[in-house]
């Protein structure tokens, strides 16, 4: 079978000893009629048969009868809820039907030369094989003169005059199938081994839905999460060259962030991560706007609870705090066996709390983003809400106005003040006052040594010393009381 991007993690569940092995997938899967490649150049072939894990060409025989209803096309029960859950299906043409016909939306969706997440070529390429035993391996001198459409268009007249700054060529050369047919076949291989837990990570898709819900029903182990990006931006509003938008899965219709909304709060979908995935502005490429060139990503950490707040107040009815709790924390908690300590504010469990402001309105600016590499999609969309403060096990971690601090530095930040630009200023004023009382008490003090050692008549009285300290502490307070009233 063909695979994209796909991803298989083993993790341990809470404590080693007595604890089950929980299987993660990232799952895109090319579907098996077109079976052509390998992005992480291992290529699967028949001989998985071997292992009868469900993933070989009986598939379809093997697979509990909802799977095998949708893949026939038949979306079954629910149907009213996702119209489009037909296998093969590919949104992209939908968004713009000038852009791309038929022929070419199916032949970037079934080129080896586009699968990966990030270009197969370049510095660091790596070979892709085929079942073919055709082998795919570009140099940098390759990269100087082509890039990863041109060398499809090589392979496929169909690709001819192709724009890869459009959003929509990206995203029919990844649709919705992808995703649908590893599930299926995740789920086909939890039947044979129903003890082991399976989670699927950065869901970007509704047509999974009815698969999930399928898998629950039968009492399989079975859970699924998606990202703050899937649940707040939309295919339709992505123009051209806007590489930062990229990421794989890819973003798709509004439509279809409409209903993993509808599957979250329904509890199919049971989780939502950042999937936080920076990369240095350059890797973007967004000069160039070429999406099958640019990095696959999206940089979100710290947005969490500011996109979620603001995009579910416009569903009907709104969401709660609540239910962001139980999809961020409570939910994140029992599926890594931390539930018996976090996830919850209760006696005994660790102080992880956070202190929101659900009435603040800002607007974002890359420049303002506190992660390394300052570029996000989210730049110039405005948040309701903003967090003010966060704590790890009791311990202010972050707090608006002056940044970041471990458990170590947070007496040195609560003391000192370097934080924000205006604490800066404050902070240097009584640093600049402390050094200057120090210096005039060493010169006081060897005053006074040396007029006792020569006898002197005296007085050693400071008369002025301590009025002089007092009056600029004064000003140092009012003027960090004034800077921090106008900020």
């Amino acid at each position: 079978m063909g695979v994209r991007g796909f991803k298989a993690f083993l993790i341990e569940s809470g404590e080693v000893k007595d604890e089950k092995t929980m299987l993660m997938f990232h799952a895109e899967m090319q579907p098996r009629e077109k079976e052509e490649f390998s992005d992480s150049a291992d290529t699967l072939t028949a001989e998985i048969d071997d292992f009868d894990l469900g993933m070989s060409a009986s598939f379809i025989d093997r697979a509990p009868t909802p799977v095998v209803r949708l893949l026939s096309n038949d979306p079954g029960d629910h149907h009213h809820e996702h119209e489009n859950c037909r296998l093969p299906h590919n949104h992209a043409g939908s968004i713009n039907p000038s852009v791309l016909s038929d022929k070419q939306a199916k032949a970037l969706a079934h080129t080896p030369i586009l699968a990966g997440a990030e270009p197969t070529f370049g510095k660091n390429a790596r070979k892709v094989n085929t079942h073919h035993s055709r082998s795919y391996s570009y140099t940098e001198e390759d990269t100087k003169v082509n890039t990863p459409l041109l060398l499809a268009q090589q392979e496929n007249a169909e690709l001819a005059n192709i724009d890869p700054t459009a959003y929509a060529t990206f995203l029919a050369s990844r649709p919705d199938n992808f995703e649908t047919t590893a599930i299926a076949e995740i789920i086909n291989c939890s039947t044979l081994l129903p003890t082991v837990p399976l989670h699927i990570v950065h869901l970007a898709t509704h047509e999974a839905v009815p698969l999930l819900r399928a898998a629950k029903a039968k009492g399989l182990p079975v859970t699924a999460e998606t990202c703050f990006h899937y649940l707040s931006l939309c295919a339709e509003r992505i123009g051209s060259c806007s590489t930062h938008f990229k990421c794989c899965p890819p973003i798709r219709t509004d439509d279809n962030r409409k209903l993993l909304w509808k599957a979250l709060r329904n509890d199919v979908i049971t989780t939502v991560v950042s999937d936080h995935s920076p990369c240095t502005p350059d890797l973007k490429g967004m000069e160039k706007g070429d999406f099958f060139e640019a990095w696959g990503g999206i940089s979100s950490v710290g947005f969490g609870l500011p996109i979620l707040y603001t995009e579910g107040l416009k569903l009907d009815p709104p969401i709660s705090l609540a239910e962001i709790n139980k999809w961020c924390s409570w939910n994140t908690a029992k599926q890594v066996g931390l539930s018996h300590c976090k996830g919850t504010i209760r006696v005994g469990y660790d102080a992880d709390l956070l202190i929101f402001d659900t009435d603040a309105k800002y607007v974002v600016e890359n420049k303002e983003t506190y992660f390394k590499n300052k570029l996000t999609a989210y730049d110039g969309m405005e948040f309701r809400g903003r967090v003010l403060e966060t704590l790890v096990r009791g311990n202010t971690v972050f707090a608006m106005g002056r940044g970041f601090s471990g458990p170590k530095g947070s007496l040195g930040v609560g003391l000192l003040n370097f934080g924000d630009y205006v604490g800066r200023i404050s902070a240097g004023l009584f640093t600049f006052i402390a050094m200057l009382t120090m210096v005039y008490a060493l010169v006081t003090y060897h005053w006074r040594a040396k007029a006792i050692r020569l006898r002197g008549s005296g007085p050693y009285d400071d008369r002025f010393g301590p009025t002089m300290l007092c009056i600029f502490l004064l000003v140092a307070v009012v003027v960090n009381f004034i800077l921090r009233i106008r900020a």
